[in-house]
């Protein structure tokens, strides 16, 4: 079996978003491997495009982005 799970989580108030897209593929009964990737979309300044370090300091600090592989293995 294979489950593609996207998620996407939307800040109204300044138009950025957190993007999550995973992928689980069952290997058998007692076994599975996840497979995942995770990102903020938006323009600096804004809560998943980077926030100021300090106000006018013209430094941002994004969200962390993430690629991911989990093996499950149920006794």
């Amino acid at each position: 079996m294979l489950d593609i799970k996207p998620l996407l989580i939307t800040n109204l108030n300044d138009g950025s978003a957190l993007l999550l897209i995973q992928v689980v593929r069952s290997l058998s009964d007692t076994a599975s491997l996840t497979l995942g990737a995770q990102s903020g979309i938006g323009p600096h300044g804004t809560e998943f495009g980077g926030l100021e370090t300090a106000n006018g300091s013209g430094i941002y600090l994004p969200p962390d982005r993430y690629l991911y592989a989990r093996l499950a293995w149920y006794f």
